[in-house]
């Protein structure tokens, strides 16, 4: 579940965060400066040359199907001797007028031979080693950081027994706030929701889709015939009905979707 690289990062895979106390063990040593974690992200692909120009050269005489893809890299990217400079192997590829899986398996050829350092485009989380590997006797983590990571991890832990608990608050809006957004609406369709739902409301949906089933009524009309019911209960109805598309609302009034009846009684 992970693969390394030339320039002392690590690639992890899902499989090896997926590990109970990899990902908290990775957090607690970035702590500590052992290492730096970094979360998912998209990083476009990369080169470094390991190796001289003479040794590039002599193996372009021995290899000609890679001289065209050396000499477009070299000639297209500069600073590729000193440090890892991103690449598009889009653009590659159109410029040597090949496909780009061949640019990308001919790339990864390049660094099996160590003439090259490629390290493909990634979305996955990656550890990069600050300092050189030390022995696992000798790591230490400060209580500090230890009661530090100790708290987030129980602040998580309540987090989740205070959505499941909260019979108030509708379960997505709860969900968006956790991630500071601020900026929506009940579902409608959740537990907490549904448990909101006046008991009447689908009566009340049943003989408004009566009412317009033939006609199409004004809603002071509607008002009138709707008096057995309490008015937040109907109109909430009312509005759920026009938002699932059962009812359409005019300048005439409201009808049922299915009818073409538009005249008012």
């Amino acid at each position: 579940g992970i693969n390394s690289n030339e320039c002392g990062q690590v690639i992890l895979t899902s499989s090896s965060l997926r590990q109970n106390g990899t990902r908290a063990t990775f957090e607690g040593s970035s702590q500590e400066n052992y290492l730096a974690y970094l979360d998912a992200g998209y990083e476009p692909s990369k080169v470094l040359m390991l190796a001289g120009k003479e040794d590039l050269y002599r193996f372009q005489i021995q290899q000609p199907k890679y001289e065209a893809l050396i000499k477009t890299i070299l000639r297209s990217y500069g600073g590729l001797f000193e440090e890892y400079i991103y690449i598009n192997e889009k653009d590659i590829a159109y410029r040597v007028k090949t496909g780009v899986q061949q640019v990308t398996e001919h790339l990864k050829y390049l660094d099996k031979e160590k003439l090259l350092s490629y390290i493909p485009q990634t979305t996955l989380p990656k550890l990069i080693f600050t300092q050189d590997r030390i022995n696992s006797k000798m790591v230490e983590f400060s209580a500090e950081n230890y009661e530090r990571l100790k708290n987030n991890h129980l602040e998580r832990i309540k987090s989740v027994i205070n959505y499941t608990n909260n019979n108030q608050i509708c379960r997505q809006s709860q969900l968006l706030i956790y991630f500071n957004e601020y900026e929506f609406n009940d579902c409608n369709y959740c537990d907490v929701c549904l448990s909101k739902r006046p008991k009447d409301l689908n009566k009340a949906k049943k003989k408004l889709t009566t009412l317009l089933q033939k006609e199409t009524l004004k809603l002071t009309t509607i008002k009138e015939r709707m008096n057995n019911f309490n008015e937040t209960t109907w109109m909430r109805a009312l509005n759920e009905l026009v938002d699932d598309g059962v009812i359409n609302e005019t300048t005439n009034g409201y009808y049922l979707a299915e009818t073409t009846n538009e005249t008012t009684p």
